[in-house]
């Protein structure tokens, strides 16, 4: 994030102030997954949130990394 604002000019000895408007610079989703029981976890990034990201994840999940589960 940046600032697309420069700081208030303060009398002298005073602190400058910000505001506090920030300009974005594009998003990212982040799919977290954790198996407690055996203190792992696994992060996947996407563009965007979608059912499909979110299928694609899971679908990654059950095939990778517990390919013997019962479904």
């Amino acid at each position: 994030m940046t600032s697309p604002r420069v700081p208030i000019v303060q009398k002298p000895g005073e602190r400058y102030r910000y505001d506090s408007e920030y300009k974005r610079n594009g998003t990212a989703n982040l799919f977290v997954m954790v198996d407690a029981n055996r203190s792992w976890r696994k992060v996947k990034v996407t563009d965007r949130r979608a059912n499909e990201d979110f299928a694609v994840c899971m679908r990654d999940l059950v095939d990778g990394d517990y390919p013997d589960a019962d479904r």
